[in-house]
């Protein structure tokens, strides 16, 4: 089922659209969970990288030896889930704040409608006058 809307608008109301993978992928806040994500990440790889050396020791105890396998099974499965689960956790914090964002910027900068898109796949025509996301970016 196909829907038209059609709004009247008085003129000089400001509508502008943004798309939201540059939008999210810009946000102040994802570049910084990145950064955070790859410390993390790269923590963990290295406590990883030197369970399996010490694996190779050959002077080690088999005792020893079966600890730190199971060390490195778990801390590998570990390193398996914590991209997907720290992604998703992250990324639901984000768009919350770039909404609450999005709303105090449009109310200062007196928008009355954002439409935010995929590569305005779901927005029909718009003309793309004004890029609002960079300033979106930076009032974070």
């Amino acid at each position: 089922m196909f829907v038209l809307f059609i709004l009247n608008f008085k003129s000089g109301i400001k509508i502008v659209t943004v798309t939201t993978e540059i939008l999210f992928d810009n946000f102040i806040m994802t570049k910084e969970l990145k950064r955070v994500e790859e410390k993390e990440f790269n923590t963990r790889e290295i406590r990883l990288n030197s369970l399996c050396t010490a694996l190779q020791f050959h002077s080690i105890s088999e005792q020893s030896r079966q600890i730190l396998m199971e060390r490195f099974i778990l801390e590998k499965e570990e390193l398996a889930q914590f991209n997907p689960s720290f992604i998703a956790s992250e990324s639901s914090k984000n768009w919350s704040r770039i909404q609450n964002y999005t709303e105090e910027f449009s109310k200062e900068n007196r928008y009355q409608l954002i439409i935010g898109s995929e590569n305005r796949i779901p927005v029909l025509y718009v003309q793309m006058k004004e890029l609002i996301y960079p300033k979106i970016c930076l009032s974070t």
